[in-house]
């Protein structure tokens, strides 16, 4: 690649990166919004699976938001000295960088595999970032996006585990996951430094959560059943040499079903029980169709369109890569969406209507409409003229007059004042140790609650814990 080419593409990365650091930071701000958040951007837990606690599996989200949120109290709110704005742009600056980090993965994938022109790739990863935003664009204000969740933890506990499995995917269309020292031209170190970050986030892919997790676990699925049907087909199969050839697979589905069995015995799955199994897969279905009727008729009307016409080519011309990995695609489709409804059913259907639980399903059919889009580019290259003018069409449906999409907190406040009432706890809880009492009362604002949840009458323990943990307090101040 030319030096010129290199500049502008780590250019257009970087300004992907500060525009997502700008949506949320100040569009779309993540904030410590809930009781959830107070305990989990602080505690620390084993990096292995744990057997009957409240998240057995969990490993990623309750590693990294801890850290990330120690290095914010350390490095950021010093300089800054706002506390909860330091925490606003570390969390945006991680889950920032995770985004383009797949923005990235596949650009490299469509230019290896399909040799596409660089603007070509350009406009094709700007029109899936847009997708994210546009497809339930149907209103002036509050809609939905794929990035949305809950709140700030489960920015890290959803979405950014939703974003390094998708990430796994893509790296995982190559066959050659783990390089040999022959394969690395001789270079011991580099092959260290390869095989030992894919161990790594593999590990954390797995050990993520289920939701997230089935992203992978499905892929790879789909891999191991299409070999299967494919040297079937053509007399070749040995169970030996089968397992020899995908020992890596079936070793990482395997752990991934050894996650699923310690989350099923964990604390949060002990409290879910399904009156009605049965009812509730019904339930799931209605829901999600109601998910589906909710898209953007304009989004759902050119991915028919792409896919249509992109699969009339492929099939028509026998592209026979193509075909390959759209049935990969297709077929872990098939597995998430089983996967989806049986978990939703004994989880709770209104599950299966957050994009950030069905995030996967979106990819695959994102990947799936980009390799149709580049084929449709091959065949009709008339049209890659008009596309520019589609993105910027695209653009400013996505835009409104209004607030365009939901805030992540849990009861819709708007950024400044939750900002507010944070500020105002933590004013509360200096004043408490400016006069020197060990225990003091918070007033947070009433909710329609049983325990006044988001700000949780129990919370007060891991406000005060955390904030001495950080050294924004002196001492643990208690809270009655």
């Amino acid at each position: 690649m030319e030096l010129k080419k290199r500049i502008f593409l780590a250019s257009f990365y970087a300004l992907i990166f500060i525009y997502f650091i700008v949506f949320f930071t100040k569009l779309h701000p993540i904030i410590l919004s809930d009781t959830d958040d107070w305990l989990y951007a602080f505690k620390v837990r084993e990096a292995i699976p744990l057997w009957k606690v409240w998240n057995p599996s969990r490993i990623f989200a309750e590693t990294l938001m801890p850290v990330v949120s120690e290095i914010c109290a350390y490095t950021i709110y010093p300089v800054t000295s706002d506390f909860f704005k330091s925490l606003t742009f570390g969390y945006a600056f991680v889950i920032s960088g995770t985004i383009t980090a797949l923005i990235n993965v596949i650009y490299k994938y469509l230019f290896k595999k399909y040799n596409v022109k660089q603007y070509i790739l350009i406009m094709v990863v700007l029109f899936f970032i847009l997708c994210h935003f546009w497809i339930f664009r149907i209103a002036d204000s509050g809609n939905n996006y794929m990035f949305k969740t809950v709140d700030a933890c489960t920015h890290f506990y959803y979405v950014i585990p939703n974003i390094i499995n998708c990430i796994m995917v893509i790296f995982m269309i190559n066959n050659n996951y783990i390089q040999n020292y022959e394969e690395s031209g001789g270079r011991e170190d580099k092959t260290f430094k390869r095989n030992a970050f894919f161990i790594i986030l593999v590990y954390f892919c797995i050990f993520s959560n289920i939701w997230s997790s089935i992203i992978i676990a499905s892929f790879i699925a789909s891999k191991l059943l299409l070999d299967l049907v494919y040297t079937i087909k053509r007399h070749e199969f040995n169970i030996v040499r089968y397992t020899r050839k995908q020992l890596l697979n079936l070793i990482i589905l395997a752990v991934w079903f050894i996650s699923q069995i310690f989350e099923m015995n964990g604390g949060r799955a002990a409290l879910i029980s399904s009156q009605s199994f049965t009812g509730e897969i019904f339930n799931v279905l209605n829901t999600e169709l109601n998910v589906v009727k909710g898209m953007n008729n304009k989004f759902v009307i050119c991915m028919l369109v792409l896919l249509v016409c992109g699969l009339y080519f492929i099939i028509k011309n026998n592209e026979r890569d193509k075909i390959i990995e759209i049935g990969q695609f297709f077929l872990a489709f098939i597995i998430m969406e089983l996967y989806l409804v049986l978990s939703c059913a004994k989880a709770g259907s209104w599950y299966i209507s957050r994009p950030d639980v069905f995030y996967g399903l979106f990819f695959f059919v994102m990947v799936i409409a980009i390799l149709c889009f580049i084929t449709i580019i091959n065949h009709l290259p008339a049209f890659k003229v008009f596309f520019p003018l589609v993105l910027v069409i695209i653009f400013f449906d996505c835009n409104t007059s209004g607030k365009t999409f939901l805030e992540s907190n849990v009861v819709q406040l708007p950024p400044n004042i939750i900002y507010a009432i944070n500020n105002d706890i933590l004013k509360q809880m200096a004043d408490a140790q400016t006069n020197g009492l060990e225990k003091t009362d918070i007033y947070v604002p009433m909710f329609n609650s049983d325990d006044n949840w988001p700000y949780a009458t129990y919370a007060g323990y891991y406000i005060s814990g955390n904030l001495y943990k950080l050294g924004v307090l002196d001492y643990n101040v208690e809270i009655s």
